[in-house]
């Protein structure tokens, strides 16, 4: 056996004693070990990082990573781990860089990388990929990964990768899907698998059982999980604040357990902090000016949840009409299929419970909601619209084509009228952030929920 298999040889059982809980014994077998070549030292630090970061020590485990990077160089492996720990230690600006420069590294090496080392880089990269707001990207690679791993028989990656499209399933309500990749997380969760998998097996399932199941169910997960010693607190409040999130937007009540635990948690990052205050606070005001620092001080992934949370709780009509303008802004430049999911997501909070009304200026030919308008003086075509919605919020679509191009019923203004109808649309989601406002067919138009258009 050369020394780099010797050192790999002990790296597992490292890594056996720290995923069973016996981290400090972990680290004692990687430290005691004595490293004779370049290789086998950055075997033996990267591996010592790693089960840093499984014993919830994120600032220690960068210290070595960036050392060994120092000494050895980049690899696609270290600097996954080095990302991974940026983003632990709310490093916004160097994750994104590291997670760049890591794309940039998996790219270039992809073909000479052991399954193993490919799988995994491919692991990460879509994680850091729906933090950066791609979650249809995301979704597409953790079921690929999950496939190619389930065809291998590799069922110590395969509960990583399963657990994290369970995830993405359930927070993006994606049904079709969801069941079927639950079901076979509850087959497998019983058996004996390492701690990391555990802390992302347990996540998966709470978030899915919110959906499936219900709060009650969850909540008795959750409680499992924040009484199990061998989980870090680190990953205990990562768990815990999802789980409050999912308060924030569904609404169901918190057992006086689980908020009991919250004084457990006192180091926490800008987008834990706010879903703490909007929980537990009774002044939880939101606050427009905040937005810009949130930004900054976030991934993308994780400010554009913080604005979901802020538009369910929003309390007046201008705050709502701001916050739906942001979510829109932000998410236009992601792919059209995750911009979908991110409104999906939040559909039922982009029509108030109160009435929407939207002012139409007849002589200035404006078209207003809260502080915000769009000049409709050369769209003929929108100001006939909204002037007839302001009799009905239901149309018979001959009468429109009628009244609109004082012609019967043709397929070729009916095309016209929908290409109309989409822009006008447009024009009302910057106004308003709610998405498709009016909808067609070849038998009417309706207005959604409860706008109304009113003329003055």
């Amino acid at each position: 056996m050369d020394k780099s298999s010797s050192a790999l040889a002990i790296k597992e059982k490292a890594f056996k004693l720290a995923e069973s809980g016996q981290t400090a014994l972990a680290l004692k077998l990687i430290s005691e070990y004595s490293s004779t070549t370049a290789a086998e030292s950055r075997i033996v630090g990267h591996s010592q990082a790693e089960i840093l970061i499984l014993a919830g020590k994120p600032e220690q485990a960068l210290e070595i990573l960036l050392a060994v990077q120092k000494e050895h160089g980049d690899h696609v492996a270290l600097l996954g781990e080095i990302a991974m720990c940026y983003y632990i230690l709310s490093d916004f600006r160097n994750w994104k860089f590291t997670f760049e420069d890591m794309k940039k590294s998996y790219v270039e090496n992809k073909d000479i990388l052991v399954f193993e080392r490919r799988i995994m880089a491919e692991l990460n990269i879509a994680k850091f990929t729906e933090e950066d707001g791609e979650v249809a990207l995301a979704a597409a690679s953790y079921l690929r990964i999950m496939k190619e791993l389930n065809q291998r028989h590799d069922s110590k990656r395969f509960f990583r990768a399963i657990s994290q499209a369970l995830r993405v399933l359930a927070t993006f309500r994606m049904s079709s899907q969801l069941s079927e990749v639950y079901r076979e997380m509850i087959s497998i969760a019983e058996k004996q698998i390492g701690l990391n998998a555990y802390v992302d097996v347990q996540q998966a399932l709470l978030l899915s059982e919110l959906v499936l199941v219900g709060p009650t169910s969850a909540s008795s997960r959750l409680i499992e999980i924040l009484n199990n010693k061998d989980i870090s607190i680190l990953d205990k409040q990562t768990l815990y604040y999802d789980f409050l999130e999912e308060h924030l937007l569904r609404g169901f009540e918190i057992e006086e357990q689980i908020k009991a635990y919250d004084s457990n948690f006192k180091d926490l990052n800008v987008f834990e902090t706010e879903i703490r205050r909007l929980t537990f606070s009774t002044t939880a005001e939101i606050n427009i000016a905040d937005l810009t620092a949130f930004s900054r001080q976030m991934p993308l992934a994780c400010y554009i949840r913080l604005l979901g949370v802020f538009i369910a709780n929003a309390q007046t009509p201008q705050v709502l009409a701001e916050l739906r303008s942001q979510f829109k802004l932000v998410i236009s430049s992601l792919h059209s299929e995750s911009q979908q999911l991110w409104i999906s997501r939040y559909k039922k909070y982009f029509v108030a419970n109160d009435e929407i009304e939207i002012i139409y200026d007849s002589r200035n030919k404006t078209l207003k909601f809260g502080s915000k308008a769009a000049n409709l003086s050369r769209r003929s075509g929108f100001q006939g619209l909204v002037e007839l919605f302001n009799s009905s919020s239901s149309l018979e679509t001959q009468t429109v084509i009628q009244k609109l191009w004082n012609v019967d019923f043709d397929p070729n203004y009916y095309k016209s009228l929908r290409m109309t109808v989409h822009r006008l649309n447009e024009v009302i989601f910057e106004l308003t952030g709610i998405p498709k406002a009016i909808e067609i067919n070849k038998q009417k138009l309706e207005v959604k929920g409860k706008m109304v258009f009113k003329i003055v």
